[in-house]
């Protein structure tokens, strides 16, 4: 049974992944994978609401790019959560890029 607060989101993207913990033992990560993860689902081809992986941001602002309705970001919502990598290190390796990816997900969410 899905969490009730993830239940609420269009679109889970990766929520757990291994490779979301690229310094962990893939080993610890089964294990702890064992008690139980929150599957990937995408509800609507447009979504309101979305939940991604840090890792997974950039493959979303692609995927977003392709397929989003233009100008509906005022009724999107983002939430990038659920593993312990820093948003500085999934937004890109360098500010510029960054930046850049920030830009557009703004035009998105």
């Amino acid at each position: 049974r899905m969490p009730w607060l993830m239940d609420r989101f269009d679109w889970l993207v990766d929520p757990f992944p291994y490779g979301s913990w690229p310094r962990m033992q893939k080993e610890v990560v089964e294990f702890v994978r064992g008690f139980g993860s929150t599957p990937e689902h995408r509800r609507s081809p447009d979504p309101a609401a979305v939940f991604a992986a840090p890792h997974a941001v950039r493959a979303l602002l692609q995927e977003a790019r392709s397929s989003f309705a233009e100008g509906a970001a005022a009724r999107r919502s983002l939430v990038i959560a659920g593993t312990d990598m820093g948003l500085s290190e999934a937004l890109g390796p360098t500010a510029e890029q960054r930046e850049l990816t920030l830009k557009g997900l703004r035009v998105h969410f």
